[in-house]
C-alpha cells in the first residue's frame, strides 16, 4: 500500500523556460503554492537580431537568397531552420527548395542518398528515423544545412550553430516565438531571425505578436516587453534589429555584420512564387513511385474493410495512375488537388512525402 508523507515546509521549486505573467499565474495556482518567490531571468539574448518582412505576395521570393547560398556553398552552408505553422505551408517550402536547387540540393550533387540531402524535414507526424537522422546531422558536423519543421524542432532540442531561423508566418504567441528563436546562437555568435508573413496569416495570431511584428520602432523592445520591461534598444544598432539598423550610421561594420537576406540581390530570373519548372521522372522513378503509392493503399486496405476498397478509404487506381502521370509536376497539396482525384489532406502529405 503506497505511503505519502508530507513535511511541513519543504521546500519547493518549480523551474520552466520563457514565461509571461499569464503562464507564471498558472504555474502558481496549479501548485497551490503561496508566497512563492518568483525569480526570473531576463530571455534577451544579444547576439539575435530580428526582422520582419511582410509579403503582399510572392513570398517565395523571401527564399532566394538561401537558395543562392546553399548552391554556392553546399554542406559549407549556415544551418538554418525554417519554421511552419500548417503541414501544407512545410509541403510547399520543402518542394520549392527541392525544385529550385535541383542537384544542388545533394552533396556530392550527383548522389541520390537520403544521407546527402542538404534538406531536412521534421514535424511530430514525420518517421522517427527521418527525424533522428535531422537531428543527429544538425547536432554535428553532418550534412543537413536547412530543415524544414513545426515547432516540434524547438521543444526539447539543443543546436549549437544554427545562424538562421526564417519564420514562415509569425508563430501563434510570443512565448512559441522565442522557443523558436532561441535554438539561434547557442554559441553566442551572431544570429538572425527573420519572420517573414503576408496579413492574412496573422488572424491566428495573438495580440502580442501582431503588435511585434506591424512594430514601428524597435523590434527587439516590441518581442521582449511583455517578458522584461526593462528591455531596450541594443548598441550597435546594426545588430539590435532591422528597425534600429536603418539608423546605425556606422558603415564598414554596418554592412560586414549584414545578414545574408539583406544584401542578396535577386537576379532577373528570381522567382514568382508560381511553381511553373518541373523535375525530371526516369521510367525507373516512376516505377518505384507506383510501387510505393500501391503500398500505401494496400496498408489502407486492411484498415478499412465497410464498404468496397475505394469507397472506404478514397485512395483509388486512378489516383495512382494521375500522380505517377503528373509526379514531374506536383510540388504542393494545390498541385496534386488540382491534377488529381484526391479528397484527403492527409493522403495529400502522404503523396507529397513518397515523391519528395
Amino acid at each position: 500500500m503506497p505511503c505519502f508523507v508530507f513535511i511541513k515546509e519543504t521546500p519547493f521549486a518549480a523551474l520552466t523556460g520563457t514565461a509571461d505573467k499569464e503562464t507564471c499565474s498558472v504555474i502558481i495556482s496549479k501548485l497551490s503554492l503561496k508566497n512563492p518567490l518568483i525569480i526570473q531571468i531576463s530571455p534577451n539574448r544579444d547576439n539575435l537580431r530580428f526582422s520582419v518582412r511582410e509579403k503582399k505576395n510572392a513570398m517565395f521570393e523571401e527564399l532566394e537568397w538561401l537558395i543562392e547560398h546553399v548552391k554556392s556553398k553546399g554542406k559549407s552552408a549556415c544551418k538554418t531552420i525554417i519554421f511552419c505553422n500548417t503541414m501544407n505551408d512545410i509541403a510547399c517550402v520543402v518542394n520549392y527548395l527541392m525544385m529550385k536547387l535541383g542537384r544542388n540540393a545533394h552533396s556530392p550533387n550527383d548522389s541520390y542518398e537520403q544521407s546527402d540531402c542538404l534538406l531536412g524535414i521534421y514535424h511530430s507526424s514525420c518517421w522517427q528515423h527521418s527525424k533522428d537522422r535531422v537531428v543527429e546531422s544538425f547536432k554535428d558536423q553532418g550534412k543537413v544545412r536547412v530543415v524544414v519543421a513545426s515547432t516540434a524542432l524547438s521543444m526539447g532540442v539543443n543546436f549549437t550553430d544554427i545562424r538562421y531561423i526564417d519564420n514562415w508566418s509569425p508563430a501563434r504567441n510570443l512565448l512559441d516565438q522565442h522557443q523558436e528563436a532561441g535554438q539561434a546562437g547557442r554559441d553566442g555568435l551572431a544570429s538572425h531571425i527573420l519572420i517573414i508573413y503576408h496579413g492574412n496569416q496573422l488572424k491566428d495570431c495573438e495580440d502580442d505578436v501582431k503588435e511585434f511584428v506591424n512594430a514601428k520602432g524597435c523590434l527587439r523592445v516590441a518581442a521582449y516587453k511583455s517578458l522584461d520591461a526593462s528591455i531596450k534598444p541594443q548598441e550597435p544598432p546594426h545588430s539590435c534589429c532591422s528597425h534600429c539598423a536603418l539608423k546605425c550610421n556606422c558603415d564598414d561594420e554596418c554592412a560586414s555584420s549584414a545578414p545574408l537576406f539583406e544584401t542578396f540581390s535577386p537576379s532577373n530570373q528570381g522567382a514568382t512564387g508560381q511553381f511553373s519548372l518541373s523535375r525530371p521522372a526516369c521510367n525507373q522513378d516512376k516505377i518505384d513511385l507506383r510501387d510505393s503509392l500501391n503500398e500505401v493503399r494496400d496498408s489502407l486496405v486492411k484498415r478499412h474493410s465497410v464498404f468496397d476498397n475505394i469507397s472506404s478509404h478514397g485512395f483509388s487506381d486512378q489516383l495512382i495512375h494521375d500522380v505517377v502521370s503528373n509526379c514531374h509536376r506536383i510540388f504542393t497539396v494545390n498541385d496534386l488537388l488540382e491534377l488529381c482525384p484526391v479528397f484527403s489532406i492527409s493522403h495529400a502529405l502522404k503523396v507529397l512525402e513518397i515523391i519528395q
